[in-house]
């Protein structure tokens, strides 16, 4: 990832917060954490995370689309390990209390991915693929 102090762009664009850390601003100002844990032989080791409005029902038929064109199998009820170039990644998902807005109540979930043996070309191409299917927008 070079010497922390470059910038890396993506389809939503991001922000560089440290070596080896990126915050992904999406256009509605909100921000997900891509982190490089450390290089490896083969790719890098990576971690995203982000807080998602769908109940894991949703979440699952989103991510039929958004995964086509990977091999992928489910991993029990709450994740799905994926291949992505020569490498890996664990895709899962955890419920968390609904947010509340007066009388609205959105179901949320924590979405997290690992990737290991990924090369950063596959890595972005995997993420932005899997923003393009999986981002809610209003306005």
């Amino acid at each position: 990832m070079g010497d922390g102090n470059s910038a890396s762009s993506s389809a939503c664009g991001s922000v560089q917060a440290g070596a080896g850390r990126w915050k992904e601003v999406a256009s509605d100002g909100s921000t997900d954490e891509v982190i490089e844990v450390a290089a490896a032989g083969m790719g890098s080791l990576w971690e995203w995370g982000a807080d998602v409005t769908a109940t894991a029902a949703e979440w699952r038929a989103m991510l039929i689309p958004a995964l086509s064109p990977y091999p992928w199998t489910p991993v029990g009820d709450h994740g799905c390990q994926v291949s992505v170039g020569d490498g890996t990644a664990l895709l899962s998902w955890t419920p968390l209390a609904p947010r509340v807005i007066a009388r609205l109540r959105l179901p949320r979930l924590r979405v997290t991915l690992q990737a290991s043996g990924v090369s950063a070309m596959d890595w972005d191409a995997f993420l932005r693929r899997l923003a393009l299917y999986t981002r809610r927008g209003g306005g």
